[in-house]
């Protein structure tokens, strides 16, 4: 082979590489599995900036480059856009930001971003190319705590009131392992016969900095702790693959990173919650593997308490056989004792919203399962389907 036929040949693979990569990243942009779908009904709904950076994506063959490095076990563009924010976190003067409304209370028209955001990124490739196959989506939201906690009230009923013992897998910052510490308002969805919306319960610590409201939807109404007493809870553990330390600035920075532009409110509460815990004492965070570390938590609890597992937004962002393996390990320590296994995901190609469930094991086996309620992306919103 000549010199020649030597660098056409080496030509032709990386443009074959390249194309490969840009169709990765469209079927990424598009795809349902990839919550493509859903992700971009979302950004219509509540960023217009996201939606914008994700229309002008597609077709823009070095984005959709750099788009085709995320791990397509995780939500996508919300994780390229995240590492976006990162890096724009440690330069706030740039151009970009005066897009960004949680960076300026006057920002610029959003039909103007696109080539900033372009420019920014293209400018920051190296980084992002470092950042973007390794990096995970860990949110730590506490408005979803108003998803979570009616479900953590029904085990606590169903447990005979025992004290909780409480497993977050994927706990990010252990934030919402706190939902106990928290003040909850829970309103009901704007009536036309009625008028605005009403408050139909509050309940929580009053003196709490973190004041969570979800409107509730629908004619259910879900189990809610009643004035300041809360679901007891005997112990707290989280376990993370990679948990974020909240007394690290950069380790603060990519939880701001992961809220999206426009939700103003969601960075006040996400800074309220964090100085709060921050003035607690620390929680037991494990950092490793769910496989590896649920089965020595679960033995190791004292008769007297009920084990609750929950996780959001978390399990359905990695690999299934890693799921699978989780949800086959709880079964089976459930032959010695009833568990129970609270769920918050979204799974992008099956379902139209995040849905709040409730699993049961005794004996080894799935003994009850309900779909408790269908919720909004952040837990602002919620529609109960149970019976009380």
């Amino acid at each position: 082979m000549t010199n020649l036929d030597a660098s056409q040949h080496e030509y032709e693979a990386h443009k074959t590489e390249q194309m490969e990569s840009i169709a990765h990243a469209r079927s990424a942009i598009l795809d349902p599995r990839h919550w493509g779908h859903y992700t971009m009904k979302a950004f219509a709904q509540i960023s217009p900036l996201y939606e914008t950076f994700a229309q002008h994506l597609v077709g823009d063959h070095e984005m959709e480059a750099l788009v085709a490095l995320v791990d397509p076990n995780q939500p996508i563009l919300v994780t390229f856009f995240t590492a976006v924010n990162v890096l724009l976190y440690g330069e706030p003067d740039d151009p970009l930001a005066a897009f960004y409304p949680s960076f300026t209370p006057s920002p610029r028209p959003v039909g103007e971003v696109y080539p900033f955001f372009r420019d920014f990124c293209l400018r920051h490739q190296e980084a992002l190319r470092q950042m973007l196959p390794t990096m995970r989506l860990q949110t730590n939201e506490p408005t979803r705590c108003a998803n979570l906690v009616p479900a953590f009230e029904k085990v606590f009923r169903l447990g005979h009131r025992r004290p909780l013992a409480m497993i977050e897998i994927g706990c990010s910052a252990g934030l919402n392992l706190r939902w106990d510490q928290y003040r909850y308002y829970y309103l009901q969805a704007n009536d036309p016969q009625k008028g605005q919306p009403w408050v139909v319960s509050t309940f929580g610590n009053p003196f709490s900095p973190v004041l969570i409201q979800c409107t509730l939807e629908g004619e259910q109404r879900p189990p809610l702790p009643h004035g300041i007493t809360m679901p007891p809870i005997a112990q707290r553990v989280g376990i993370d693959l990679a948990p974020l330390d909240i007394n690290k600035e950069e380790d603060q920075r990519l939880l701001s990173a992961c809220i999206w532009p426009e939700e103003v409110a969601r960075h006040q509460l996400l800074r309220n919650a964090i100085s709060m815990a921050r003035k607690e004492h620390p929680l037991p965070i494990i950092t490793g593997d769910a496989c590896e570390v649920l089965p020595e938590l679960l033995e190791a609890l004292p008769p007297e308490v009920t084990p609750c597992i929950y996780h959001s937004y978390a399990l359905e962002q990695g690999p299934v056989q890693v799921r699978d393996q989780i949800l086959a390990l709880v079964q089976e320590a459930s032959a010695t004792r009833d568990l129970y296994r609270v769920s918050l995901e979204m799974n992008a190609a099956q379902w139209n919203a995040p849905r709040l469930e409730l699993f049961a094991y005794h004996g080894g086996s799935l003994a009850r399962y309900s779909h408790l309620a269908d919720c909004s992306v952040h837990g602002e919103r919620m529609r109960w389907l149970a019976p009380f």
